[in-house]
């Protein structure tokens, strides 16, 4: 999609790190991430963008800008999102298609486009922003990038005054996965009190291959920078609530010390283990293959577990192991499989 003679942006090394698909963020608050995180965002369909000219429009992509790090990708495929003209810079005396008007004001960069399909750039060069024409979207104050989880959709570029403000190209990996590591027979795991990311970087270092969605629970200390910062991905979430995801999307769920944190909430632990037992898949085996889900371990005080062992045979969860719950000093860790 980019021309032979462009050599082409310079994609991560890690291609597994800071990609988002869109499915949220078209609503009338923040989305659940932190700014200035993901490296490529696009949307996971056409029907979940909002339509164009409309003033939802414009705000989408200025969140798209808030979670995309300097230099990050935009890929958008749409019947509507063809600009007009045959290249990837406007020509002069041409009328401006709506979106091309935005993302020259939000200092995007149009790098290719092919039939319905178009790759814009966010800026890395933060001095962009005070150089652009009279009416261009309005920075941030400072006060709006320390906490994102259920705050109104602002019409404003956040993160310029952030010290996380890196061009992707100037970031270096402290790792390297390999091209057995990234076939597609890996598990997908989700750390559900995440911390500061050490299940995920645990696989790391075992070697493991699997995807692990590090979720730092909004009423805990906000680590998600942390974790983002080491290109894991990660979100905020409420545990009292349902998690944005389809049916049966992970293999295995942790959590240590979760149980015990949501119940001095007031949270009711049977809602979050039917929750539990929503997104997580059933267990099985790939024939010829030592795959197997529906794996949930728990960590936790004494009086934590006694209560989510009560609660976990109701929903036939079974525990494994010739010691299902094994007791760590003052608390206990259990291993379940639905």
């Amino acid at each position: 999609m980019v021309s032979s003679n462009n050599p082409g942006p310079t994609y991560p090394k890690t291609p597994l790190q800071g990609v988002i698909s869109l499915k949220l963020l078209i609503c009338s608050c923040l989305s659940s991430y932190q700014s200035i995180s993901f490296l490529i965002a696009l949307p996971n369909h056409p029907s979940h963008l909002p339509p164009q000219d409309s003033e939802i429009d414009g705000m989408f992509l200025i969140e798209v800008d808030r979670v995309l790090k300097p230099g990050g990708y935009f890929v958008l495929t749409s019947p509507t999102s063809k600009p007009r003209g045959s290249s990837s810079s406007t020509k002069k005396g041409s009328v401006l298609t709506p979106i091309e008007e935005l993302t020259q004001r939000i200092c995007w960069s149009l790098l290719a486009q092919q039939d319905e399909t178009l790759i814009w750039q966010k800026t890395m060069d933060v001095h962009c922003y005070t150089s652009r024409k009279q009416g261009a979207v309005p920075l941030c104050k400072e006060e709006h990038d320390t906490q994102s989880y259920y705050q109104p959709l602002i019409p404003c570029i956040s993160g310029t005054t952030s010290k996380r403000w890196i061009p992707i190209q100037n970031r270096s990996s402290g790792f390297h996965l390999s091209s057995v590591e990234l076939e597609v027979h890996g598990k997908n795991v989700m750390d559900m009190n995440a911390r500061y990311g050490g299940l995920n970087a645990a696989f790391l270092e075992a070697k493991r291959s699997v995807w692990v969605m590090n979720v730092v629970p909004t009423r805990t200390q906000n680590t998600l920078p942390l974790i983002l910062y080491q290109g894991f991905a990660g979100v905020l979430h409420d545990w009292c609530e349902p998690f944005p995801t389809y049916p049966r999307t992970y293999d295995m769920l942790h959590a240590n010390g979760l149980l015990s944190h949501l119940t001095s909430e007031g949270c009711n632990i049977m809602n979050l283990l039917l929750e539990m037992d929503r997104i997580l898949r059933p267990e099985f085996t790939l024939i010829g293959c030592a795959r197997y889900s529906g794996w949930v371990v728990l960590s936790d005080n004494m009086v934590a577990i006694e209560k989510a062992r009560a609660l976990a045979t109701q929903i036939r969860w079974e525990a494994r192991g010739d010691v299902p719950c094994h007791p760590i000093s003052s608390s206990s860790v259990c291993i379940w499989v639905k």
